[in-house]
């Protein structure tokens, strides 16, 4: 079993690269890095993938949303400005609640970013920038394997040149939330030491 996970993820990785348009990921940064904020939108396995970019994105300083409801998310969408982005994850597209999510993002007139496998689908058809991970599972799977890694792969190569594009300011903010996360740890720790 520890073998042929590897290998499927390996696979999947190696795919990956045949699949990912560099344009389309340069573009996808510049619009996150130059958005007023971002709402990142995703369900299931695609949630975790987006709440991991919020993650990034406030360590960097990065106004950016992500909420584990669909109908806030939809809400969320519907909300947007030309100034801000959307960021949909949904390995399909189809999703139901990411479609109307997209639609509303677009109609709202945010750049709108998807996240979805290699094939023609919804979500990437309304979006303005589209990454794309190979379709390498099938829509109806026990869990997502391949597709998640490859979309948290994609996630890890975005935040690697919005950091890289404002390295500067990308460490202070790091340095800021390190030291704020940490001094909250040191001080339950010694609050505990006391007790």
């Amino acid at each position: 079993v520890i073998q042929s996970v590897i290998g499927l993820s390996q696979r999947g990785l190696s795919l990956l690269g045949s699949v990912l348009d560099p344009v389309a990921v340069g573009a996808a940064a510049d619009a996150i890095i130059g958005a007023t904020s971002t709402a990142l939108l995703g369900v299931g396995a695609s949630g975790v993938v987006a709440y991991d970019f919020l993650q990034k994105l406030l360590r960097i300083g990065l106004p950016s949303s992500y909420t584990a409801d669909t109908d806030l998310q939809v809400t969320a969408a519907s909300m947007l400005k030309s100034t801000d982005a959307a960021f949909v994850v949904s390995y399909s597209g189809e999703n139901v609640a990411m479609c109307e999510a997209a639609r509303q993002a677009r109609g709202r007139g945010a750049t709108l970013i998807s996240l979805t496998m290699d094939s023609p689908n919804t979500v990437r058809s309304l979006s303005d920038i589209q990454l794309l991970v190979p379709a390498s599972e099938r829509i109806y799977r026990q869990g997502a394997v391949t597709s998640r890694i490859n979309q948290l792969t994609v996630v890890d190569i975005l935040y690697s040149i919005i950091v890289s594009r404002n390295l500067d300011s990308s460490i202070a903010a790091i340095e800021r939330t390190m030291q704020a996360t940490h001094r909250r740890a040191e001080g339950a720790a010694d609050r505990e030491a006391k007790k």
